[in-house]
């Protein structure tokens, strides 16, 4: 009789672990799903690990060395341009233009403009795409723009640079205009 309990309380135990096994393999597959997949994707974009794998394999390709084109566009018709220039993985210059006239006009003109190297780098710090690596811009997108309240906030990831990030970032649900937090790179090139 005793070892009848006995083995009923073993099995109770076992049942017991069992499910807090269980549970903590759900709560850590909870918090491994990426956040990329409550984001809206344009048509044929890849999600956020392959486009991080396809920019993986490009970087490696051109050794590191590219240029990138970031741009804003302002319902107002203001609209910029900053252009970054990396070289064996790290950020050597920022050239910016500003203009007025809409993004894709074809009568936008120039109202501002300057380029920085070298040591001042990072000297027009209120103006411009920050002085980043794509690398770093993927970080962002994991830690950042991708993990916004899906409750509050439509998500957007897009590759349409050759299976490279080009837009990644959130709107408040709601909002009307200029509420855009994150990034839009026209390009990605090579030397």
């Amino acid at each position: 009789m005793v070892k009848f309990s006995v083995s009923l309380k073993n099995v109770h135990l076992m049942k017991r672990g069992s499910l807090l096994i269980v549970a903590i393999v759900f709560a850590l597959s909870a918090c491994k799903k990426d956040a990329a997949i409550n984001a809206k994707k344009g048509n044929g974009s890849l999600d956020y690990n392959d486009s991080y794998s396809a920019w993986t394999n490009y970087k490696n390709k051109v050794h590191n060395n590219y240029t990138y084109t970031v741009t804003t566009a302002s319902f107002t018709g203001a609209a910029s341009e900053t252009i970054l220039v990396i070289n064996n993985g790290m950020v050597i210059s920022r050239d910016y233009f500003a203009y007025a006239g809409g993004a894709n006009s074809t009568n936008r003109t120039i109202v501002k403009q300057w380029q920085e190297s070298g040591n001042n780098l990072n000297t027009h710090s209120n103006e411009g795409a920050s002085a980043v690596t794509i690398d770093e811009v993927y970080n962002m997108a994991a830690t950042v723009w991708l993990k916004a309240d899906p409750k509050t906030n439509d998500i957007y990831f897009e590759t349409k640079n050759n299976g490279l990030i080009s837009t990644c970032g959130y709107y408040p649900l709601g909002c009307q205009d200029d509420c855009f937090n994150g990034i839009n790179i026209s390009s990605i090139t090579s030397p």
